[in-house]
């Protein structure tokens, strides 16, 4: 998937930074907390008939839980140029779709050129999610693709 790693090398060259709240703020993408009322639900993409869009996050979440989020969104913003009211829709993939934006989320956290290949090589999966307050979860399955 070297196009998602293209476009997220942009991102950074052109705004020079992996902040995502000031790639959000740049991009002129409005967050917006909110308590939704079904806890499994962490956040909702829109996109109004403007082309503006906005994220809805639970207030609830942990900073890192936030950041993840928002970079998953993010990819779904700049990766896939389906209306949002699609991702709801029985006809599309969602898991590919999915997959794409936690691989994107992955490359804007995972900032690997800082450090030695070898330093990498000597910490477990746990201390690398500590360290880059990432998942686990998405750092096991995509560490292997961004190291």
């Amino acid at each position: 998937m070297q196009w998602i790693r293209d476009i997220v090398t942009g991102l950074i060259e052109t705004y020079d930074t992996r902040d995502v709240n000031e790639l959000l703020d740049y991009l002129e993408v409005t967050i917006i907390p909110k308590k939704f009322v079904n806890p499994d639900v962490k956040a909702r993409l829109y996109k109004d008939p403007l082309e503006n869009y906005y994220i809805y996050i639970s207030e609830d979440l942990d900073e890192n839980t936030k950041r993840y989020i928002l970079c998953h969104e993010l990819g779904h913003i700049l990766l896939h140029i389906l209306p949002c009211e699609y991702y709801y829709s029985s006809r599309v993939n969602k898991g590919k779709l999915e997959y794409q934006a936690d691989y994107f989320a992955s490359l804007l956290l995972l900032d690997v050129k800082s450090f030695e290949q070898c330093y990498l090589e000597n910490l477990s999966i746990d201390q690398l999610s500590a360290y880059f307050k990432i998942p686990k979860e998405l750092l096991q399955y995509n560490l292997e693709k961004v190291i």
